[in-house]
């Protein structure tokens, strides 16, 4: 498959809406869920994703619900959006060609927090008509997140060696008549001059160098986007300083991973005590869903229990 990868905010979305207009056969869809009504100012064009964007390997293919099997030869031109982790999980056989879309640390932490903070709004406003309890979903540092996803990205395409481009989003925002065709005509494009069209700048809300943010390890981040950003190759020696930083940063990276774990279980457990239907297990699952899926868990919890004929609840099938 032409897997489409990066970070969340990296530019996937961008990505896929490209390879529509090039001719690609696309997995995945524009709004999924209920996305169109709570998240659509994050990506106006769409998101185009599929429950593949969490990889294609042994637990999602077959898929576990209609037992349906995505041969890789027979899907060897579709295209299809996978986060990093994803990538890192799927079988080698369906990384036919990889994108990976970077973007610059300070852009990807602030564009994400805007992100966050839509979704906490949706999901505050349905508690509301709900009447039931808002609990804000506790997360990652968002530069340790952009750190760790690109560092395992590096690590997954060195290691594993499947043929992959990486390119910045500021790149092909900014300049897509350069850095599209390329790219396009590798991955085996029909209509090259459609993809370049499909690009909408204006979908940019952040800019780096408006950002007023710093990290103690900022400049190897620097080094790190600006050889993607400019073309240039990882050397050996590049590679290394990455691995180095990469264990300075270890300690940074646990601490924050306690500290995430440990709200999302006290936050559980004062959720156990207070939602209106805490002992639903699909209920206490959504608490520890990322915060994207949880208005879906809270939508399909009302659809069910009108179900039921108001009686009771459950969860998503």
């Amino acid at each position: 498959m032409i897997i489409i990868t990066g970070t969340k905010r990296s530019g996937t979305s961008m990505w896929m809406q490209i390879l529509k207009e090039a001719g690609f056969t696309i997995m995945g869809e524009a709004f999924p869920k209920n996305w169109k009504n709570t998240i659509q100012d994050a990506n106006p064009h769409g998101f185009y994703e599929s429950p593949l964007r969490s990889g294609i390997y042994y637990a999602t293919n077959p898929d576990p619900r209609t037992g349906q099997y995505l041969n890789p030869q027979q899907t060897r031109d579709v295209a299809i959006k996978v986060f990093i982790p994803g990538l890192c999980r799927s079988d080698l056989a369906f990384t036919k060609q990889v994108v990976g879309s970077v973007r610059h640390w300070r852009e990807y932490a602030s564009s994400i927090d805007r992100l966050h903070k839509m979704e906490d709004t949706a999901f505050h406003e349905q508690s509301e008509k709900r009447g039931m309890a808002f609990f804000p979903f506790p997360k990652l540092d968002p530069v340790l997140e952009w750190w760790l996803e690109n560092f395992a990205l590096i690590r997954d395409v060195v290691t594993r060696q499947y043929p992959a481009h990486l390119v910045t989003y500021q790149n092909v925002v900014e300049d897509p008549e350069q850095y599209l065709p390329p790219i396009l005509r590798w991955l085996g494009a029909e209509n090259v001059e459609a993809g370049v069209a499909a690009v909408s700048p204006e979908t940019r809300t952040q800019k780096r160098e408006q950002i007023e943010r710093s990290h103690p390890h900022e400049d190897v981040f620097d080094e790190f986007y600006e050889i993607i950003h400019n073309g240039d190759k990882m050397t050996n020696a590049f590679l290394e300083k990455l691995n180095v930083t990469h264990q300075k940063l270890i300690p940074a990276i646990e601490a924050d991973v306690r500290r995430v774990t440990e709200a999302r279980f006290k936050q559980a457990k004062k959720s156990a005590r207070r939602r209106r239907d805490a002992l639903h297990p699909d209920t206490m699952e959504s608490l520890i869903h990322t915060p994207d899926t949880r208005v879906r868990d809270l939508e399909a919890l009302d659809s069910n229990t009108e179900d039921a004929g108001g009686e009771g609840a459950s969860g998503e099938d």
